[in-house]
């Protein structure tokens, strides 16, 4: 895992377009969050590691085996035994081959990384191109968390590189797979300074500790009606939220953030 130090908040720019709104005030007044499937991701190389499988004929099949029981329970072991046979004898199947391993990634990637839920985050409030494509165009809202609370403990940096990262299920573990796929970008979105919380019970609606939420951050076009509607939620809060407002600065291409409450 990669090691960098746990900064001062954690920042979830968000829309209030649509539902947006609506979402947001249930994360202020009810600490709810939506961690998300790997297969809603933006970048169609997230979580979409290189596949292979240079293991021997029975680290494979031992894969393979340990993939249809879990996913197959109905099949007996000889059933199983004779379709993994089935599958290596077959050119147009093994998955060793490379023009299958783009099944084969498919296939790993919706029965393991899609059923896992991510909530990503960043360690910086003020980046234009998030405000842009995340917030509504500087429309909606940032949200600052406490990384010392609740789940945000947990959060883990993601790595960014030049490569896509490899994995091999015959010889890897599965947390190492997952470590590889799922804190790994490409060096195009370092600006995010992305962190991530992984849930392994899936995708959805979760309740965090309803006292993480430290700052809001309103967008520098956002509408009067929408920065008075939040307004009169922090007041409902059983304790004071920092609340800032983000302008573009007048001399630099850069957000600046000035202290309202």
């Amino acid at each position: 895992m990669t090691q960098r130090s746990m900064p001062h908040r954690f920042y979830r720019y968000r829309s209030l377009a649509g539902s947006g709104l609506e979402r947001i005030r249930a994360t202020i007044l009810d600490a709810e969050h939506y961690f998300t499937s790997p297969a809603e991701f933006n970048d169609p190389f997230d979580c979409r590691p290189i596949h292979r499988f240079n293991g021997t004929d029975e680290e494979v099949s031992r894969y393979l085996d340990g993939l249809f029981a879990k996913f197959q329970p109905e099949q007996t072991s000889e059933q199983r035994a004779a379709e993994i046979a089935a599958i290596l004898a077959d050119p147009n199947r093994d998955p060793r081959r490379p023009e299958n391993l783009q099944i084969f990634s498919a296939l790993i990637a919706h029965l393991t990384t899609d059923q896992i839920g991510v909530l990503c985050l960043s360690a910086a409030p003020n980046v234009p191109l998030m405000w842009s494509h995340y917030a509504d165009s500087h429309m909606g809202v940032c949200l600052g968390f406490d990384p010392k609370v609740s789940y945000f403990v947990t959060a883990q940096p993601v790595r960014y590189t030049r490569s896509r990262p490899i994995v091999d299920p015959t010889v890897q573990s599965k947390t190492q797979m997952l470590d590889a796929s799922l804190y790994t970008k490409s060096l195009d979105w370092a600006y995010e300074e992305e962190w991530r919380i992984v849930l392994t019970s899936g995708p959805g609606k979760y309740i965090l500790q309803n006292n993480a939420l430290k700052s809001i951050i309103v967008g520098a076009n956002i509408s009067h009606e929408n920065f008075k509607e939040i307004l009169s939620w922090t007041k409902a809060l059983s304790e004071p939220i920092e609340i800032y407002r983000a302008s573009t600065s007048t001399s630099t291409f850069e957000v600046d953030l000035r202290r309202y409450r």
